[in-house]
């Protein structure tokens, strides 16, 4: 899932020009952006080598009970809960954790605007590849996502990075803090369950987590660069990333400005909860992604 690039680069991205770079100014809150930024889709990292044998064995990609809850329950109430939870901390005198849940708050938010705006374009490539090589539009979808980020951080960088030490260093995040970070699990977890009715338990985010550190090992190890080849990327350019339908660059552009809006309205809601309604604007409600068409 090398789409995981695309989320990281987009939030750091949208940080500039956002008002939440100050914030997110020193390291340790910027790195709970980015394992913000990652939090919904750890779900799919679990049991991970499981994964890896079924993508390599060409089976269709498995479905993930509580990536689907995350992705189709509530998650923008995700980010309210975590919003919520910091104004008590920093009402509290906790000023500290306050900025600290706040970052993660920050993160997850970008994500949900990533998608939201990114998903259309790939669940539209997504069944039309899926149509015409008889395939799953779930295992199109992570496919898509893997074509859309190998090329552009190849544009982006001058270099594919898949299966290099720079990808490594892209994609790492602390992934067990969210389990592990006694004020950080308390929040997700509550969080979650004010959204969606419950929570996993410590044990199954800590999995998660080891799947995902996993993950970052293989893609930038030199078993990563099989997953796409040249003639690949030459055969599939104009179908996905640039053509008479548009490409890849502006969708992420917009992506991007999408996300630092989610980024301005967050920070806003923290700040003055009578901004709600500017916040239910950069996120709405529901499904970031159509139940019909997958992740």
């Amino acid at each position: 899932m090398p789409v995981e690039a695309i989320h990281l680069s987009a939030f750091s991205d949208s940080l500039r020009g956002s008002r939440a770079a100050s914030l997110l100014s020193a390291r340790p809150l910027l790195e709970l952006g980015r394992l913000g930024s990652l939090l919904i889709d750890f779900p799919y990292f679990d049991r991970f080598p499981r994964g890896v044998a079924r993508y390599l064995l060409r089976l269709p990609t498995a479905v993930s009970s509580w990536g689907s809850e995350l992705h189709h329950g509530a998650p923008v109430g995700v980010v309210r809960s975590l919003v919520a939870r910091a104004r008590v901390l920093e009402r509290s005198g906790e000023s500290g954790e306050a900025q600290r849940v706040l970052s993660l708050g920050l993160g997850f938010a970008s994500h949900l605007a990533v998608d939201a705006e990114l998903h259309p374009l790939v669940n539209r490539m997504a069944r039309a590849r899926a149509a015409r090589l008889h395939d799953s539009a779930l295992r199109q979808h992570s496919e898509v996502e893997k074509f859309h980020s190998v090329m552009f951080h190849e544009e982006r960088l001058g270099f594919d990075f898949m299966g290099r030490r720079e990808l490594g260093e892209h994609i790492r995040v602390d992934a067990h803090t969210v389990h592990r970070d006694p004020v950080l699990r308390d929040a997700f977890m509550a969080a979650l369950t004010a959204a969606i009715g419950h929570a996993p338990s410590a044990r199954l985010l800590g999995r998660w987590a080891s799947g995902y550190t996993q993950y970052v090992w293989l893609v930038s190890s030199p078993a990563g660069k099989v997953l796409m080849s040249e003639s690949q990327k030459r055969e599939v350019r104009e179908e996905v990333y640039e053509g008479a339908w548009g490409t890849f660059r502006a969708a992420y552009a917009e992506a991007v400005a999408c996300s630092r809006r989610a980024l301005d309205a967050t920070l806003d809601l923290f700040q003055d909860p009578a901004s709600e309604a500017a916040f239910a604007v950069a996120l709405p409600s529901g499904s970031i992604d159509d139940l019909s068409d997958g992740e």
